[in-house]
């Protein structure tokens, strides 16, 4: 029911790293100091031109823009707007 609702329904779409991309998180990781979570969610973030959402810090160390959950919610509530 949950997976229905948000990815099916809810329009969340799942991003799949290509395998060069992949290659590169060794690199990143050395730059960026992130876990290989933290590297792919960034990867896949700064290859589809998005933003961070998390609560996690770690992500203001890099160079795309953070935002905490409820940041998120509010941009996406006023999407249109201005």
């Amino acid at each position: 029911m949950f997976f229905q609702d948000l990815v099916i329904e809810g329009g969340v779409r799942v991003i799949d790293l290509s395998l060069p991309a992949y290659h590169l998180l060794a690199d990143k990781k050395k730059r960026l100091d992130l876990d290989l979570d933290d590297l792919i969610q960034y990867t896949c973030a700064q290859q589809e031109n998005l933003y961070l959402v998390s609560f996690d810090q770690d992500f203001d160390k890099t160079d795309l823009k953070r935002l905490e959950p409820l940041q998120a919610l509010e941009l996406w509530k006023n999407r249109g707007t201005s």
